[in-house]
């Protein structure tokens, strides 16, 4: 009755870019660049939490793990002078535990009328990396790029990335059933990040959530009454160090629409949909960007460990 438990695996963040630049060197020719990354992040993770009438308190330990595969590509653009052409690579995995601890505090205003607050921190973790580098000329081939000498190589180099711990607190108002409205800052000490003892062009950020959601009828036999809509809006500077500030911002829309009912119970079955539009920088600064995302997820739950009543 007062104890619950999570499991779950999850992106946390994305490498995906193919750059091109052709530009000209001042007493040689033209010169082509390109630019590539992929890979990205996850956490495996399993939670668990347990609740006295108004106090909660869980933890997530779970594993992070992930690579980054980035390239870039130089080729000289020449007619009469024949220049080789140059490739950096450097292709990191990485793995490594992480632990994050939550407590939520929940006051009742009336009958169905809650106030909830919670607290949520991220220890700084180490994560074990290998990494394999190479400078080298090539020429590009019919099944890919054809190695024509190494300047350096360096394979299956060991050491350390260090993710920064972070924190956030939060509120919110909730009409039991009917709607909910609250507001999240999360901060993360980014400039105590390191990626093989080298920190990088990032800082401290923050940032700042807030939204709700609405159901019109959540007993109701039209299907659409029984729908949570959601909407929020987010806003703060991002972690990146460019000497001037980079603010983020989005806003999202969303449905909670429900697969399983069962009002008797607290199992249900929830497919969650998301469309969220963006933007980061503005025309003062280096970076400018907009952005869309489409999210869909599952909620799904169960009830373990129920004592038979009837034999």
């Amino acid at each position: 009755k007062n104890w619950g438990m999570n499991l779950g695996l999850k992106p946390v963040t994305r490498i995906s870019y193919d750059i091109s630049q052709t530009t000209r060197l001042a007493g040689i020719d033209s010169v082509f660049y390109q630019y590539q990354g992929n890979g990205g992040s996850y956490q495996a993770f399993l939670g668990t939490a347990y609740g006295t009438k108004n106090l909660s308190v869980g933890v997530n330990v779970g594993w992070m793990f992930g690579n980054k595969d980035l390239s870039t590509r130089i080729n000289f653009i020449n007619d009469s002078v024949r220049y080789v052409r140059a490739k950096y690579s450097d292709s990191t995995s990485f793995g490594g535990f992480f632990l994050k601890a939550g407590i939520q505090y929940q006051l009742v205003l009336s009958g169905d009328m809650n106030l909830r607050l919670g607290a949520t921190y991220s220890a700084q973790n180490r994560l074990n990396a290998k990494r394999d580098l190479s400078r080298e000329t090539y020429q590009p081939g019919p099944r890919g790029d054809i190695t024509q000498d190494s300047v350096y190589k360096v394979s299956s180099q060991s050491g350390q990335i260090v993710m920064p711990s972070s924190y956030g607190v939060a509120v919110m108002l909730e009409k039991v059933d009917k709607w909910m409205f609250g507001a999240e800052f999360n901060a993360t000490s980014w400039s105590n990040y390191s990626f093989y003892g080298q920190p990088d062009a990032v800082r401290d950020n923050w940032t700042l959530r807030i939204g709700g959601q609405f159901i019109p009828g959540i007993t109701s036999k039209n299907y659409w009454n029984r729908v949570a809509y959601r909407a929020g809006f987010y806003f703060g500077p991002d972690y990146i160090n460019l000497g001037q500030d980079l603010n983020t911002w989005a806003a999202s829309f969303g449905l909670g629409l429900p697969i399983r009912r069962n009002v008797y119970t607290n199992q249900y079955t929830t497919l969650n949909t998301t469309f969220e539009v963006g933007g980061r920088g503005n025309r003062s600064n280096a970076i400018r960007e907009s952005m869309f995302r489409v999210t869909l997820g599952f909620n799904l739950s169960d009830i373990w460990f129920t004592r038979r009543q009837y034999q």
